[in-house]
């Protein structure tokens, strides 16, 4: 099923000329002439999913909501995006990014202590960021192996099996001297049934709408009334000790953000019955004195929230995790990237270049751009939905073929890097699953599965005559290098969506006490050529290759195939 795209791109009349034509240096090497060109026709379908565009526009009719943005401090702002080594529980966006064995790496794989951590925080440098968020740091439930640990929310203490206290505040303290940060994560929607603290507290502090415990979302899990008395004693004193006497930079509140009008009728808590809004307003108040906390001890201490339905958090929360680009665009946060940063994350290259041209940052996970894919595209997705199985559940089949999108996306990548036209994913590897029809009955399914093949066979031809693939480890770092350097003009600018420079482009202009920024994004085979509006002219630097040129009634640009470039006016 085709993800819907809302809201065109319209540039105010008179604003640019702008035009795709040929020149410009290329992203990589040039094409030869017997590289294959597979692309179909253009809305032609195969197994019943047709082709879709491969740019998304943003929603220009969406409001900005009222309220300030929390002063986050600029090692946060500067961040292009973040590394999570393993995104199990990590928020939605980034389970796009767990495998499945036998390539699933949980943090006790990675490292023996924390004091390793300093070696964490030379992945995520690889890849372009000092930003290193931790899932799974904490001590598990006694009995289980090191990669349940993640599923015991509830007290959040330093794993003993990783060398406790000592050993974490040793890593932490090595990571920040040597420029890096880390944020821990932190649930407090939910905390696990099977806990010392679930079995003690979880019924007292449970959410009861209608006066029964809900079962989902997370059926081993309470479910959390943060009016209840101790809910925000408990998690301020985590900020506390996560800030306060581990030395970490911040705090990712997991759901927060994104859960929102819980009723609750347990009158022990002491609130209005079955109202929505004392789940929103104890929710807030339970972030702010998180964030004071944190702050107490750190005043560049950040918080975190997964989700943007809650935008009056923002007050107490430097940054958010959203649910991809094709959520991103539809939302009030595409507007605030200069008050409020927001992380997201995608398979995709062209995805990725579209997510940091509006100035927001990505989520990176696991080793997926570290990684260079390996053998042919048609038997890397064929072992990978031989290994999801036959899964029952809607929920679970999307599992199981995230693991075919991840290594259709890998070579295509791959292709990208090598300058090869390559053929489109967005039809096959759709981004919104909730509720898609190819996830429900088995007929479906078996329709995906053949369209994943047919997409790997179209890959594997692309591909032809060319061995060894390339990972987009280099490529990312150093689009990631460029957006680092692009915060000065991006730091409380307001966003301007200039017009469309073609239908495979999109252009963006901030404008704030920093300066004057342009970006321009191309995903396109071919390369593009525009004239960016710089109403006053100026001086501007390429963010890529440190060049300067004077713009005179615009600024002209050249964008390669399949790339975005960054513009800073230097005065």
């Amino acid at each position: 099923m085709a993800p819907t795209r809302r809201g065109l791109l319209l540039g105010a009349g008179g604003l640019a000329v702008l035009a795709c034509a040929g020149g410009g240096p290329p992203a990589a090497p040039p094409r030869s002439a017997e590289d294959p060109k597979p692309r179909r026709e253009k809305g032609k379908r195969r197994s019943g999913v047709a082709e879709t565009d491969p740019i998304f526009r943003v929603d220009r009719s969406v409001e900005r909501p009222a309220g300030r943005w929390d002063d986050a401090p600029d090692w946060f702002r500067r961040a292009p995006g973040l590394w999570c080594p393993n995104p199990s529980s990590g928020g939605s966006v980034l389970l796009t990014f767990v495998p499945r064995e036998p390539n699933h790496e949980d943090l006790c794989d990675r490292i023996k202590s924390y004091r390793e951590l300093p070696d964490l925080l030379a992945r995520a440098r690889a890849q372009g960021t000092d930003l290193v968020y931790l899932t799974d740091w904490y001590e598990g439930l006694p009995g289980t192996s090191c990669d349940e640990y993640w599923r015991h929310k509830a007290t959040y203490e330093p794993r003993a099996d990783l060398g406790g206290k000592a050993a974490l505040v040793d890593g932490l303290a090595a990571v920040k001297a040597a420029g890096g940060h880390v944020l821990l994560y932190v649930e407090p929607f939910i905390i696990d049934k099977d806990s010392a603290l679930g079995r003690k507290r979880g019924d007292t502090w449970a959410l009861k709408p209608d006066g029964k415990h809900p079962d989902d979302p997370y059926p081993g899990a309470w479910k959390l009334c943060p009016a209840a008395p101790g809910v925000l004693e408990h998690f301020v004193e985590i900020a506390h000790r996560v800030v306060g006497e581990y030395g970490a930079s911040g705090l990712f509140l997991d759901s927060y953000g994104n859960q929102r009008g819980w009723r609750c009728s347990d009158r022990s808590h002491g609130h209005p019955l079955d109202e929505g809004r004392v789940f929103d307003e104890a929710a807030r108040k339970l972030v702010r004195g998180m964030l004071e906390a944190a702050r107490s001890h750190d005043p560049k201490a950040v918080v975190m929230i997964e989700g943007s339905k809650m935008p009056a958090m923002g007050n107490w929360a430097a940054g958010m995790l959203d649910w991809g680009l094709h959520e991103l665009v539809q939302r009030w946060s595409w507007r605030e990237a200069g008050h409020l940063a927001v992380f997201t994350a995608g398979w995709s290259l062209d995805d990725m270049h579209q997510i940091l041209a509006t100035g927001q940052r990505v989520a990176l996970g696991g080793e997926f751009w570290t990684t260079a894919p390996t053998g042919t595209c048609k038997r890397q997705v064929a072992e990978a939905i031989e290994r999801g199985g036959n899964p029952r559940e809607g929920r679970m089949r999307r599992y199981a073929a995230e693991e075919a999108f991840r290594e259709l996306h890998r070579f295509r990548n791959a292709g990208l890097l090598l300058g090869r036209p390559m053929p489109s994913l967005d039809a096959v590897t759709m981004r919104r699953w909730d509720g898609n029809e190819l996830f429900e009955g088995e007929a479906s399914w078996a329709r995906l599965k053949e369209a994943c093949g047919e997409a790997a066979e179209d890959l594997d031809r692309a591909l032809e005559g060319r061995a060894d693939l390339p990972a987009c480890k280099d490529h990312v770092r150093r689009v990631l290098t460029a957006r680092s350097e692009f915060w000065r003009v991006v730091k409380d600018a307001e966003v301007d969506v200039l017009q469309a420079p073609s239908s495979t482009a999109a252009a963006y202009r901030f404008s704030g006490p920093g300066g004057v920024g342009l970006s321009c994004v191309n995903v396109s085979d071919e390369p593009l050529r525009a004239t960016l509006p710089t109403p006053g002219g100026g001086a501007f630097e390429d963010l890529f290759d440190g060049s300067k040129v004077r713009a005179k009634g615009g600024l002209e640009v050249e964008v390669p195939p399949h790339s975005v470039r960054f513009w800073a006016s230097t005065g």
